[in-house]
């Protein structure tokens, strides 16, 4: 892996594999998001996802703090790392931290979730933490952004991970441009923005205008499916239960795709599957089905990437 620009490594280029990251949910089985009253703990325990993962074909994992933290107190941080080393997955990724730019107590409860998230990302050698702006639209003062994401940054740094910023339709930031101003303003070298096609969609963004961001800004990308109108006309719904594996829904993924490597961008493919029918899925069966979808239409973008580059 190298370094880029924004003090982030790369896990992949156009000239080798790509690296695909099996993120939190697409392996935790029947575990909803707390927005939506779930607790965010998986049954299945950790050393049974990372196997599946490995098996699979993956090279990165992701893991949620909530349940993370459950795990790591049943078998301890030499155990996870252990069986991290012994498996082909490279790459982790640590999610998810709201409220870094409040207030009050929401911010105590924000900061010492940081905390826990440092710890962990020095222990097993986290390439980045994913962090979100809430889920009540844009109504964060602007100062406190910057300054909240400056703090997080340098906070972060001394454990070798990213911050990955992930704008959402619902949330302060909803688009990667207003990411990237953000993490421009702040001056966060060690941000990055984590760009998710269904955000993306269900944003309303044009995949051409993904074009014009500059790859060593591009932390990591996720790749999902879905219809072109929410499910029920609500987004939630849509979200947490009628995503799809990769190329078997209405998104042009691999126009999505083909804009996001013309920027530069050789970093971690995620695949997040929140939907009923992949809490549903076995393990072994829920990695095999979305790691083959993600690097078949990954590969299939490398390959036009080069044709058009030769």
């Amino acid at each position: 892996m190298r370094s880029t620009d924004s003090g982030v490594e790369s896990a992949g280029t156009p000239d080798s594999a790509p690296v695909i990251l099996a993120s939190f949910y697409t392996l935790a089985g029947d575990v909803r998001p707390a927005i939506r009253g779930g607790m965010e703990l998986s049954s299945r325990d950790v050393a049974d996802r990372i196997e599946a993962a490995s098996a699979a074909g993956y090279k990165g994992i992701g893991f949620a703090d909530r349940d993370l933290g459950y795990w790591w107190n049943i078998h301890g941080p030499a155990r996870i790392r252990r069986w991290l080393d012994e498996s082909d997955l490279a790459v982790v990724e640590l999610e998810m931290l709201h409220d870094w730019y409040a207030g009050g107590e929401s911010r105590s409860a924000s900061d010492a979730r940081l905390r826990q998230l440092i710890e962990w990302a020095g222990e097993l050698g986290a390439r980045h933490i994913k962090v979100g702006t809430g889920f009540s639209g844009p109504n964060i003062d602007r100062s406190k952004l910057v300054a909240g994401l400056a703090d997080l940054c340098e906070k972060v740094a001394p454990t070798g991970a990213g911050i990955a910023l992930e704008p959402m339709p619902v949330a302060a930031l909803r688009t990667p441009q207003e990411g990237l101003e953000l993490i421009e303003e702040a001056a966060a070298p060690n941000a990055g923005l984590l760009i998710d096609v269904w955000h993306v969609v269900r944003a309303g963004v044009d995949y051409e205008s993904l074009r014009g961001i500059p790859g060593e800004r591009i932390t990591a990308v996720e790749l999902i499916d879905g219809a072109t109108d929410p499910v029920q006309g609500d987004i939630f719904v849509d979200g947490i239960d009628y995503r799809r594996p990769v190329g078997t829904g209405e998104f042009a993924v691999d126009r999505f795709l083909d804009a996001l490597l013309a920027t530069g961008f050789s970093g971690t493919f995620g695949d997040e599957n929140l939907s009923l029918e992949n809490r549903a899925r076995s393990l072994p069966e829920a990695a095999r089905v979305n790691f083959d979808a993600t690097v078949r239409a990954v590969e299939s973008a490398l390959a036009r990437s080069h044709a058009r580059g030769a």
